[in-house]
């Protein structure tokens, strides 16, 4: 079935508990994250893009169904593949800091409480002084297989370090997840040759994009 399928049609009763009208075409539709990638403009082998949402979804345009990638049959091109790798908490890590060790009573209510994660992760050193985290804190879609069982860490605390570390290494380990992507896919024959393009709430990050880049 393919996704512009149409399945059917809406009922009287579904009409009258919805307000849409009787009749009206339902269509099969696709995932949120392949329609990103779809927005992104994903169309040839070698584009690739990287969306900074509540999870992190790594994608490529290959020709050929790669054993042992995660690898999904393009939409609407015929014999072409997005290769697919994600986390479950990229944003959703950030956010569950935020929720947790920012008291918002103690801004003003006009601040973005993101702006004050981005400064603070932009005033800590390089590498967060050794300071790791793994964010697999709801499992991982790695690029070969999918690990829901993975829980996350903060790994190499000492007492040198304080918020601003903690901020900075949750943006250095979605990083890294990026370069171990794309070098695993690298190694594995797919070509990358065009600049990656960026999407998500988590794309507006001058600090974050700078760390990924």
């Amino acid at each position: 079935i393919h996704p512009t399928s149409v399945v059917g049609t809406i009922s009287p009763k579904a009409a009258r508990e919805t307000g849409l009208e009787e009749g009206t075409p339902v269509i099969i539709g696709t995932a949120d994250g392949i329609v990103n990638i779809l927005g992104s403009g994903l169309i040839k082998c070698g584009m690739t893009m990287d969306v900074t949402g509540t999870t992190e979804i790594i994608s490529a345009i290959t020709d050929t169904a790669t054993s042992g990638l995660l690898c999904i049959p393009y939409i609407f091109i015929k014999d072409k593949y997005f290769l697919y790798a994600s986390t479950r908490s990229t944003g959703a890590s950030l956010s569950w800091f935020k929720n947790n060790f920012y008291n918002r009573k103690a801004y003003n209510e006009k601040i973005d409480l993101y702006d004050i994660l981005n400064k603070e992760a932009e005033e800590a050193e390089v590498g967060s002084r050794n300071l790791i985290f793994l964010h697999s804190l709801e499992g991982l879609l790695a690029p070969s297989l999918v690990y829901p069982q993975l829980k996350g860490a903060f790994i190499g605390i000492t007492l040198e370090h304080s918020r601003k570390h903690f901020v900075r290494a949750i943006m250095e380990s979605i990083a890294y997840y990026l370069n171990l992507v794309l070098r695993y896919w690298e190694k594995e024959g797919v070509k990358i040759e065009e600049p990656i393009r960026i999407s998500g709430g988590g794309s507006k990050s001058e600090v974050w994009n700078q760390i990924k880049a």
